[in-house]
C-alpha cells in the first residue's frame, strides 16, 4: 500500500502490478511499511526548533548563574556590613590578641540553625532577646540568644565578656555576626535561675546551698570589679541573671547593660538610670551616678531574697513595697525572726542568718559610701560560713557605717580564729584584704 496523496506519496498503477513514489519536496519509498514519505523541511523545523531551545535553555543558565552570582555578591556584601557593624572585626582583634581561638569561637549560619533544629527549643525570653537551646556537633549543649531587633546591648556583652574568665559568669563561647542581628552562643546552664529556686513551689533550696551562692556570686561580682582585665559594672544584678549548674555552682549572667568602668570615679551615667525595679540603687536614681556600691545594693536584695524566700517586690493592699524596705524595718524593729524563711531557718544556723543579715543591712545603706565593697562582702560571708563551729560570733556590721575602729574588727576576727585550727597569721596571709571594713 502506497502512502495517501495528502502525506505526499503517489501510487503508480500497472497491469497486475503498481509501485510507490513520494512527490516532489518530500522523501523516502512512499509505501507505507517502508520508508513512507517525509517533507524536507521537516528538518530544517526540528533544526530551527532545536536551535531555538538549545539558546534559550542557555540564555536561561546565563542569566540563572548571572543572577546567583549577583545575589551571593549582595548577600557577601550584605554579610561583610552586617560584621562590620556588630563589632566583628573588634571581635577577631580580641580573638588574635588572646593567641588562637581556644576561647572564642565564630560559627556559621548554617551551623547554629542545625544546632537549634531551626530554633525550636526556647529557653527564655526578655525584653530584647529570645535565647535558644542547641547541641552543637560534638555534643556540647549551648543557649543561643537571638535578638528581636537592633542593640548596641549585644555588641556591649561581647566587649563586656571578652574581659572576664572566672568559674562563677557564664561563658562566652562564641558568635554569629554576619546577620543583621548577631547571635551569641553560651555555655549552657541547666538547672535554672537562683530566682525560679527561691520563688516557686515545686523547688527548694537548702540554707548551704543559698549560703553558697552568696559567696559565689559575691566573688564573682567582685572579680568584674576589680580583677577583670577591665573593671566593669554589671549593672543589673538580680536572682533572675543568677544561673545554677547542676551541682547548683551560680554563674552570673546577662551582661547586656554592663560597662567598662570608668577612669573617672566622679563619671555620670550618659543613660538614664535603668535596672529591674526592687533591686535598683536609690542613690543612682537619685544622682544617675553609677558606681560598684550600686552593684552592691542589687546583691543585697538578692542576700534579703535569699534570707526571706521572698519576692523582690511586695504587694501591701493596693500599693508595692519593695523587699528590701520591708526588710530594713523589719531588722530595725528587732523582727527579723518574723520574715526569715521558714523553709531553711533551723535553730543551728540562727546565728549564721543573723550575720547576714546584719550584712545585708550594710550593702542596703542609703548612703553608697557607706556600704562595703564587693571585696569586703566576700571577706564577711566567708567569715560567716566558717563561723558555722560558734554561731553566736559576729562582727558589727555597723561598723561599716560608722567606720570603725580596725583593733575592734581584728579582736573579733581573732574571736573567730580561737573556735577553729587556724591562727590570726594564717588567716591573714592568706586573706591580706581582711582589714577593717570602711
Amino acid at each position: 500500500m502506497c502512502v495517501e496523496a495528502n502525506d505526499g506519496g503517489i501510487c503508480h498503477n500497472f497491469v497486475g502490478s503498481y509501485n510507490c513514489s513520494c512527490r516532489k519536496g518530500y522523501k523516502g519509498d512512499g509505501y507505507r511499511n517502508g520508508s513512507r514519505c517525509v517533507s524536507k523541511n521537516s528538518n530544517y523545523l526540528k533544526l530551527a526548533i532545536t536551535g531555538s531551545v538549545s539558546s534559550f535553555v542557555g540564555v536561561s543558565i546565563v542569566a540563572c548563574g548571572l543572577f546567583w552570582w549577583l545575589s551571593m555578591r549582595r548577600l557577601k556584601h550584605a554579610r561583610e556590613k552586617n560584621f562590620r557593624q556588630n563589632g566583628g572585626i573588634l571581635f577577631q582583634e580580641r580573638i588574635a590578641s588572646m593567641g588562637g581561638k581556644e576561647s572564642f569561637r565564630m560559627f556559621s549560619e548554617r551551623e547554629l540553625e542545625i544546632a537549634s533544629n531551626k530554633f525550636s527549643t526556647e529557653l527564655g525570653k526578655g525584653g530584647f532577646a529570645t535565647v535558644y537551646k542547641g547541641v552543637l556537633v560534638d555534643g556540647m549543649h549551648v543557649a543561643i540568644k537571638k535578638p528581636k531587633s537592633i542593640s548596641n546591648e549585644f555588641i556591649n556583652e561581647i566587649i563586656i565578656l571578652s574581659h572576664i574568665s572566672h568559674r562563677n559568669v557564664v561563658k562566652m563561647l562564641g558568635c554569629f555576626m554576619e546577620s543583621q542581628f548577631p547571635l551569641l552562643v553560651y555555655e549552657f546552664v541547666p538547672n535554672g535561675t537562683v530566682f525560679e529556686h527561691l520563688h516557686s513551689t515545686d523547688k527548694q533550696l537548702t540554707w548551704e546551698q543559698r549560703r553558697q551562692i552568696a559567696i559565689e556570686t559575691a566573688e564573682a561580682i567582685a572579680y568584674v570589679h576589680l580583677q577583670a582585665s577591665q573593671p566593669i559594672f554589671h549593672r543589673d544584678i538580680k536572682s533572675s541573671n543568677i544561673l545554677l549548674d547542676n551541682t547548683f555552682t551560680p554563674k552570673v549572667a546577662d551582661f547586656g547593660v554592663s560597662r567598662l568602668r570608668p577612669s573617672d570615679e566622679n563619671h555620670l551615667s550618659t543613660v538614664l538610670p535603668s535596672g529591674t525595679p526592687g533591686y535598683v540603687d536609690p542613690e543612682f536614681v537619685r544622682s544617675n551616678q553609677f558606681t560598684d556600691k550600686s552593684d552592691v545594693f542589687s546583691f543585697g536584695v538578692i542576700l534579703v531574697e535569699l534570707l526571706t524566700g521572698l519576692m523582690p517586690l511586695l504587694s501591701v493592699g493596693e500599693s508595692t513595697c519593695a523587699l528590701y524596705d520591708h526588710f530594713l524595718s523589719a531588722i530595725n524593729d528587732n523582727r527579723l525572726n518574723e520574715i526569715l524563711d521558714p523553709k531553711v531557718v533551723k535553730e543551728e544556723i540562727q546565728g549564721q542568718m543573723e550575720n547576714m543579715a546584719r550584712l545585708t543591712k550594710a550593702c542596703l545603706q542609703m548612703k553608697a559610701k557607706a556600704r562595703p565593697s564587693m571585696r569586703e562582702v566576700v571577706d564577711e560571708l566567708v567569715w560567716i560560713r566558717a563561723a558555722t563551729k560558734q554561731p553566736e560570733l559576729y562582727r558589727d556590721v555597723s561598723l561599716v557605717e560608722n567606720r570603725g575602729d580596725p583593733k575592734q574588727t581584728r579582736l573579733n576576727y581573732h574571736a573567730l580564729l580561737n573556735t577553729t585550727d587556724s591562727t590570726p597569721e594564717d588567716y591573714y596571709q592568706s586573706s591580706p584584704s581582711v582589714t577593717a571594713i570602711s
